[in-house]
């Protein structure tokens, strides 16, 4: 009876020995698959996608054509507003210093703002570049001045500025 039980576990050992195999089997086979499957993700993208963003990109950004869907916007420019603020340092005793030998006494004037725009005129398209100019009009921004500068900043002050 010893000897039949031994023989038991010497059969369930060579069973379970036959499913390990058979489990690392499957588990090589699909560590095999998973590896390919990842492989042919990452060469996927590193071969496509990079041509992909690349050539939207140059749909979206590269206006070489009247027909183009940003072309209206791009010639107005109307997303890119730029302000500009100008800082003037004038003279007050300008009398004194102009004729009587005077150090200048200065102050400080500002910020004048001003609105820039950008239109592009004179636009030509050849096959593969563009070529234009660009005309920049600056517009007073009366509330912004008076905002940042206060009611003593008008467009139309008069400043004596030395010029070296």
């Amino acid at each position: 009876m010893f000897r039949r039980a031994f023989m038991l576990t010497n059969a369930a050992r060579e069973s379970a020995i036959r499913g390990q195999r058979i489990s690392a089997h499957i588990l090589g086979i699909g560590i095999f698959m998973v590896g390919v499957m990842v492989l042919s993700v990452a060469l996927i993208l590193g071969l496509g996608f990079p041509r992909y963003v690349n050539e939207r990109i140059t749909d979206d950004q590269c206006i070489l054509n009247k027909d183009h869907k940003f072309y209206y916007a791009w010639v107005s420019d109307a997303d890119h507003v730029n302000y500009n603020r100008l800082y003037y340092w004038t003279i007050k005793n300008k009398a004194d210093f102009l004729y009587g030998g005077a150090n200048p006494e200065v102050v400080e004037r500002g910020p004048y703002v001003y609105r820039e725009t950008r239109t592009k005129f004179n636009i030509q398209f050849y096959n593969d570049r563009v070529t234009f100019q660009t005309m920049r009009t600056q517009t007073f921004a009366e509330e912004l001045t008076k905002r940042e500068c206060g009611q003593q900043c008008l467009e139309n002050d008069t400043a004596c500025i030395m010029q070296f």
